[in-house]
């Protein structure tokens, strides 16, 4: 295996004075980072510090409130699928491990926790728990709403929660604290033995992002010690009981018992591989894991798909439009992949052998549409259609799954150009975007009902698909794309592919309606697409020196082959090797495999570690928008438009020259490119933008998705106060960059 990669050496002279102060920027930097950079929840974390410098076990949180009559929605939650099998979830979480499996609306988000807090005020025994979500909008709606059916106000009764830059506990503590994954790893970086919480649910581990692979590998670590400390516990007390020929130990146990570990926890999923997590920890732990599988939800969703789609709206391919396959848009996207999924310049015949009943215009549209692209207009001809008929007079809402922010933008434009009026079914002020970027007080919009008439257009990414609940959807929009964080070997860089989706992801997708009425579910792509199972583990698609870092700031022991190898799907050992190699070249890590103080800070930034140093290194000589703005350019595609033809192979080569300005530098050409379209041509008059885009070979697509991730990651520098506060938004960044 060759040496991790480094830039070839260069001779640079600096000054005396030039190099003291470049040794002090980053002394500086690494000083802050030493003392402890405060993470995604900074009230939570410090309160775990200053519990681990007391070595005291923290205080129990007051026993939950006994709800006269089941609380004020009793008989909503009796109504749920999930109501039916309340005693066997009971029993099966007294286990050390349990599984509860259920469809998407049997109500398990909400209610297991509840069982627990109401089981324990009937037996008057004191409760702490955590439930993780996987986003913030999860957490945050699944805490109000548990609040809510208990008639408690958020935060000051037993349901609290904390998530990224927001926390509302009560400072007595909770019984129940909804949280997300990364922030129950943040806690088990101060509090390796989760000392202060007797149970633990993890909430759709069916994802298997490498924050849930990596919480699940810490939660067994926790189980085997706590079992391994109770059979040792165990020995002595046989050892003292034969001493003194008594019958029982000191405790009452029974001789020859071990007790079993105190934690407890438990996995839940709508598409739980049960006997995959089963293994997992049963074997480990050498106890049974008792599963529960509850009904489906309450109200049938009737499935259709694209040819459907196509033949109830009468749907016509125009030859330009992008979503066609003869456009020079689809001709750029077949460039750009390796392998596009695609129906199109299939024969008549072949296409009429997969869809024998579809009429020939239908059969025409199939062989037309390129099935990577949104169709913005078979979109807006649905919602209209919706919109028009008896459906929606019963108030229900719409909600269209898109790949990201950009292409939720693109349609918002449409549907509120075309559809909305002051007065009519659709407002403008109802059309609600929902994505991970939105600040929660933003997210929380989707949940409010809209107005007797009006019907509610929600457009959102995957954060819609799991967990949270839109209960007045009565139509869901399936563009069947995602956005896939993927690991590119070739650059080493980390960046995100619009993919089609997984079955799985399909079915939560489609379970999203038929909460409270019956609903209706358009899958955007034909009924015999071959849909992979289930989403590849994220851990096999990211560089793992991130992955390394992330296990390195868990503290967990060993070096990080032994502890990658411990995970449910472990990455090659050769290349953890390699990656540990990556992060020593970058003084991430010592000798001895430990985060160093620079370490420190850059596993605080959701970027690769080489990136997340350029941005510290940025900070340090005052360049923070320019490495920002080549972080993004980087961590994305390139921001000039693929070359169709030698032709326009020329103009973006010209272009790329003329912005790079002598370097031959493609980072700076990306940087000037970024600068010349938001900096020095204003938004609006004449739609400047547009034309410079086109005269230069740019893609705006690429830039505004360079400019949100810019954000994203302003926000992250930050939290880890490397921005003073009034540089804390991008635009103060970029106010500061253009005045410069």
């Amino acid at each position: 295996m060759s040496e991790a990669w480094a830039p070839p050496s260069r001779r640079v002279k600096l000054s005396p004075a030039k190099a003291k102060l470049v040794r002090s920027a980053l002394d500086d930097l690494v000083h802050l980072g030493d003392k402890g950079v405060q993470s995604a929840s900074e009230p939570l974390r410090e309160q775990q510090q200053q519990q681990v410098r007391r070595n005291a076990t923290p205080k129990r949180p007051p026993l939950p409130q006994l709800l006269k009559g089941g609380g004020p929605m009793a008989r909503e939650r009796a109504e749920l699928p999930v109501y039916r099998s309340r005693s066997a979830i009971l029993d099966a979480l007294r286990k050390p491990v349990s599984l509860v499996e259920g469809q998407t609306g049997c109500g398990k988000s909400t209610q297991v926790a509840q069982y627990l807090l109401e089981d324990a005020a009937r037996t008057k025994r004191p409760i702490s728990i955590a439930f993780t979500q996987p986003r913030r909008i999860s957490a945050v709606g699944v805490a109000e709403r548990i609040a809510a059916e208990r008639g408690e106000r958020i935060g000051h009764g037993a349901v609290g929660y904390a998530v990224r830059g927001e926390s509302r506990q009560s400072a007595r503590g909770n019984a129940l604290l909804v949280c997300t994954v990364g922030v129950l790893l943040r806690i088990l970086e101060e509090d390796p033995s989760l000392a202060r919480f007797d149970v633990v649910l993890v909430d759709e581990v069916h994802e298997r992002s490498v924050e849930n692979d990596l919480l699940l590998l810490a939660l067994r670590r926790v189980l085997l010690r706590q079992r391994r400390q109770s059979e040792e516990a165990a020995r002595r007390s046989r050892r003292a009981v034969n001493r003194t020929n008594a019958a029982k130990n000191a405790t009452g146990t029974p001789t020859g018992t071990a007790p079993l570990p105190r934690l407890r926890l438990c996995l839940m999923s709508a598409t739980l591989a049960s006997d995959y997590f089963e293994a997992y920890f049963g074997q480990q732990l050498r106890l049974p894991v008792p599963r529960v599988r509850l009904q489906g939800r309450a109200y049938e969703v009737t499935t259709r798909y694209l040819e459907h789609a196509l033949a109830e709206t009468d749907h016509r391919v125009i030859p330009s439009a992008p979503w066609c396959i003869h456009s020079a848009a689809a001709r750029r996207r077949a460039a750009q992949s390796d392998n596009p999924e695609r129906v199109a310049l299939m024969p008549q015949a072949k296409v009429a052998e997969r869809f024998p009943t579809a009429s020939p215009a239908v059969l025409d549209a199939l062989r037309a549409l390129d099935l990577t692209a949104i169709n913005v207009d078979l979109i807006l001809q649905l919602v209209r259609r919706f919109v028009s008929s008896k459906e929606a007079e019963g108030g229900g809402g719409v909600l269209v799954f898109l790949p990201g922010s950009g292409e939720i933008d693109e349609v918002m434009r449409v549907l509120i150009g075309v559809l909305a009026s002051p007065d009519g079914p659709v407002r403008a002020e109802w059309v609600i975007p929902l994505h991970g970027a939105l600040p929660p007080h933003e997210q929380v919009r989707v949940f409010q009902p809209a107005p007797a008439g009006v019907t509610k257009l929600v457009l959102a990414t995957n954060v819609a698909e799991t967990s949270i609940t839109i209960n007045d959807i009565a139509l869901v929009i399936d563009t069947g794309r995602v956005k896939r964080v993927r690991y590119d070997a070739s650059t080493r860089m980390t960046r995100l592919d619009d993919v089609c989706i997984s079955d799985a992801e399909a079915r939560q997708r489609r379970g999203r309606a038929g909460r409270v009425r019956a609903g209706l579910c358009y899958h955007l792509f034909p009924s015999d697409a071959v849909l992979v199972p289930a989403t590849e583990p994220e851990v096999l698609r990211v560089s793992l020196e991130a992955l390394v870092m992330t296990t390195k700031a868990l503290r967990l022991p060993h070096k990080a082959s032994d502890v990658l190898s411990s995970l449910p799907e472990p990455p090659p050992a050769d290349a953890i090797a390699a990656a540990v190699r990556e992060l020593t070249a970058l003084q991430a890590l010592d000798a001895a495999e430990q985060l160093t103080p620079l370490g420190r800070l850059l596993v605080q930034l959701p970027v690769e570690p080489r990136l997340a140093k350029l941005l510290v290194l940025g900070v340090a000589f005052g360049a923070v928008d320019e490495t920002l703005t080549i972080a993004a350019a980087l961590s994305l595609r390139s921001p000039f438009v693929i070359p169709l033809d030698a032709m326009e192979a020329r103009r973006v080569a010209a272009s790329k020259e003329r912005f790079a300005r002598g370097s031959q530098s493609d980072h700076l050409a990306a940087l000037h490119a970024y600068q010349a379209y938001f900096y020095a041509t204003p938004a609006g008059v004449g739609d400047r933008r547009a034309e410079l885009a086109e005269a230069r070979s740019l893609s705006p697509k690429v830039l505004g998705e360079m400019r949100a991730l810019k954000a994203d990651l302003i926000e992250s520098l930050g939290e880890a106060k490397l921005l003073s506060r009034r540089m804390r938004s991008l635009g103060a960044v970029e106010a500061r960059a253009r005045a410069q």
